[in-house]
């Protein structure tokens, strides 16, 4: 039986923890990040405002109100997060690829329209730039930083964003031969970088895709 690692808390109650715990496979997840809200002051209103991450959302709402505004969620992780803020989103992506996802989001965008882009200070700011013709603001509402982890071993690591592998790798050699899972594109070139092979990209991020994702580590 495997172990897998997940640089995420992991849900108990998540269709692919089920699979993975029933096949007898042995699971140990925990962020390498941790985050701090930011204060800041909303200058105006937008036609939108796009979240590009769960704690984009908590940090925004945890100081400003819901003004009506549209709302565009990264994916349906994001999207759940609003949902327990009591916002449904108006829009979400369905893709792991920044730009599928900008690409997408610009065709729900009507001429002149406004998006404000709550982020963190560390963001690689992937999608605003591809809203060619559109109003684009940044507010910076958290900061993200690594958080102290001890050593793990794992037969596969799944890893649900850059700032997380980076902060394992600050404190930990990867080894190159070992069997990796990103989360999109962005995560993938961040493991590339850092020279890992083996490396499974997950289009979307659903429990489905994560499952199969799995089952190709093992087999590769």
């Amino acid at each position: 039986m495997a172990r897998i690692f997940i640089s995420r808390e992991i849900s108990s109650n998540s269709a692919w923890v089920e699979w993975a715990r029933a096949k007898g496979h042995h699971l140990h997840g925990i962020s390498c990040i941790q985050t701090q809200p930011i204060s800041f002051q909303k200058s105006e209103k937008s036609d939108w405002i796009f979240f590009s991450s769960s704690e984009g959302a908590k940090y925004y709402f945890s100081q400003c109100d819901h003004e009506q505004e549209k709302i565009a969620a990264m994916g349906p992780g994001t999207a759940e997060t609003l949902n327990r803020l009591g916002i449904t989103a108006n829009w979400v992506g369905s893709h792991t690829d920044p730009v599928q996802v900008a690409l997408a989001f610009s065709n729900q965008l009507s001429e002149g329209e406004t998006v404000l882009f709550p982020q963190s200070a560390q963001t690689k700011n992937s999608i605003a730039p591809i809203l060619s013709g559109h109003a684009t603001r940044h507010l910076i509402v958290y900061n993200t930083i690594p958080k102290t982890i001890g050593k793990q071993d794992a037969d596969v690591w799944i890893f649900s964003s850059p700032s997380n592998i980076n902060a394992y790798q600050q404190q930990h050699d990867l080894d190159v031969s070992h069997r990796y899972i990103a989360f999109g594109p962005t995560t993938a070139q961040a493991m590339e970088q850092l020279g890992l092979k083996n490396v499974f990209v997950l289009k979307q991020v659903n429990d489905d895709t994560i499952i199969e994702a799995i089952k190709e580590s093992l087999l590769g």
